[in-house]
């Protein structure tokens, strides 16, 4: 996540719950607009932290596990990061034969997030994560 030397970073840790969606979009759309990332941007930038957590939430049928979220704001970028050590993220799509509408959902879910998100990364897995970042603009900091 950006130069580990210069970068701020803020997290928050949330449980596996859909009603703390909205919590981790106003989270990271005050961090974006505080080190003034275009309105543009800092909408995408809600809609996919909002996405990237979702996905765990709509791989996984449970309510326990939690979500962290961390947002790192470097020279020039703002890179975002959702894991979770409870909740994962399946390396390949489910089945063509038995799709879920869950997974289907968090199947498109991600796939807006790589084609918002060039520098996006996906990392599935027992400690699954999904990272993404937008620019900041110049003058910013």
């Amino acid at each position: 996540m950006g130069d580990a030397l210069t970068a701020t970073r803020f997290a928050i840790d949330l449980p596996a719950d859909p009603a703390y969606l909205s919590t981790v979009r106003l989270f990271a759309s005050a961090i974006a607009r505080h080190f003034g990332v275009g309105d543009e941007d800092v909408e995408d930038l809600k809609m996919a932290v909002t996405e990237a957590c979702a996905a765990f939430l709509r791989y996984e049928e449970t309510d326990r596990g939690s979500l962290h979220v961390e947002v790192a704001a470097s020279s020039e970028r703002l890179a975002c990061e959702v894991t979770s050590a409870d909740l994962s993220i399946p390396s390949t799509p489910a089945s063509a034969d038995t799709p879920t509408p869950r997974g289907v959902a968090a199947g498109l879910g991600l796939d807006l997030l790589s084609s918002l998100f060039e520098d996006s990364e996906i990392v599935a897995g027992e400690r699954s994560t999904i990272r993404f970042s937008v620019p900041l603009e110049a003058g910013s900091r």
